[in-house]
């Protein structure tokens, strides 16, 4: 799982947490991915996840895998395509405007995540009130503190449990069901022919 805080430095990072091997923990003061950030994912999660499965699958080194993301320019810089050429990885650009039809992640994982971290922080928040409660703290005194200093080290908790449900078969069965749904999982057993090479071609009013 790659990781992004906001900060100039790794003080910004969960104090006193430390995330599980694998992970790509990086910060930036805007918060949010970039060609650096790209490259970093690459080196730190694609590469090594891709060649893993070249060896249990028995396949070459280079043997082409398939990357599926969206137009994101941060992804689409000359070092980021350079660097997935260089490691065998094929690019398929999701166009703009159309992942909610075509990006495996976001028609169901996605969804999911979100949902999963939303009922992580109500859970927290609900039992941090009831405890004061129940310590007989008046409910115009219940303070529940959200300092970031204090969020960071529980919210970084939240993402490992996300990837641990995630890795479990509920969380690979969701992945799976993403796949179905962008088509591609028919595509590749054969169920379904690939489109022609002109793709407007053969396309009646009921399929669109």
């Amino acid at each position: 799982m790659q990781i992004i805080t906001q900060g100039k430095t790794k003080a910004s990072q969960p104090r006193g947490f430390e995330f599980p091997r694998g992970f790509a923990v990086t910060q930036n003061p805007k918060h949010y991915s970039n060609e650096m950030e790209t490259l970093n994912l690459i080196e730190k999660i694609i590469q090594p996840y891709v060649a893993m499965k070249r060896k249990e699958l028995n396949l070459l080194s280079t043997q082409k895998a398939l990357l599926i993301w969206d137009v994101f320019k941060g992804q689409k810089t000359e070092r980021v395509l350079s660097k997935l050429t260089s490691k065998n990885i094929e690019v398929v650009e999701v166009p703009a405007n159309m992942t909610h039809f075509f990006q495996p992640l976001d028609l169901t994982v996605n969804r999911d995540a979100k949902k999963f971290m939303k009922d992580q922080f109500t859970s927290w928040y609900s039992a941090n009130v009831q405890s004061q409660l129940d310590s007989e703290v008046p409910l115009e005194d219940v303070d529940v503190d959200l300092r970031l200093s204090v969020i960071k080290p529980i919210h970084a908790t939240w993402l490992v449990s996300l990837y641990n449900h995630l890795s479990s078969s509920e969380g690979k069965l969701s992945t799976a069901k993403g796949w179905k749904k962008a088509g591609i999982t028919d595509v590749v057993i054969g169920t379904k022919e690939l489109p022609p090479e002109d793709p407007y071609e053969d396309i009646s009013i009921n399929d669109v």
